[in-house]
């Protein structure tokens, strides 16, 4: 009972930033979701979409963990809070990604390259096609996700813990 007591304590300052950067990450694949299945990108615009992306992943991950190292002065907490922040987003994530493409499968079935790598695919049904591309970048999204915030989380702490000493 004392350790879940102190589990708890030490847990409460890091769980809203927690939150707040899990919910941030889940919009920031509600609104990747959208633009690549609704925008009729090239490959170009698809490069930077994915660059965008990561590169906006890696700070919001990096900052949880660094917030969590920040509140709590233990790194571990960092990499831990990274991770659930990931975790979170990545739920929210798969969860608009499927409503997405339910919802705008008429609209992806016009996507230039949804075309071009169905026809390469050999699949019978485009429809088909389309869900097993969703679930492809939903089990790949979220395993990127939660090893992005594992290891972010931990850079984060490290740094969090290294600034709070810095400035005690």
């Amino acid at each position: 009972m004392a350790m879940l007591e102190r589990t708890k304590r030490v847990l409460r300052p890091v769980l809203r930033p927690v939150i707040a950067a899990g919910i941030a990450v889940g919009v920031l694949w509600l609104a990747f979701n959208l633009v690549n299945n609704l925008v009729n990108l090239d490959a170009v615009g698809v490069s930077e979409l994915d660059a965008i992306h990561l590169a906006l992943l890696v700070a919001l991950l990096g900052v949880a963990g660094f917030w969590g190292a920040w509140q709590t002065g233990r790194a571990r907490m960092g990499a831990l809070a990274g991770g659930f922040a990931a975790l979170l987003g990545a739920a929210i994530g798969i969860v608009t990604l499927f409503i997405i493409t339910f919802l705008f499968i008429d609209t992806i079935r016009q996507n230039t390259f949804m075309i071009e790598d169905f026809q390469r695919s050999g699949m019978q049904s485009m429809d088909a096609f389309i869900v097993a591309d969703a679930l492809g970048r939903a089990f790949f999204g979220g395993i990127l996700s939660l090893l992005l915030g594992a290891t972010l989380g931990a850079i984060g702490g490290l740094i969090g813990v290294w600034v709070r000493r810095l400035r005690s």
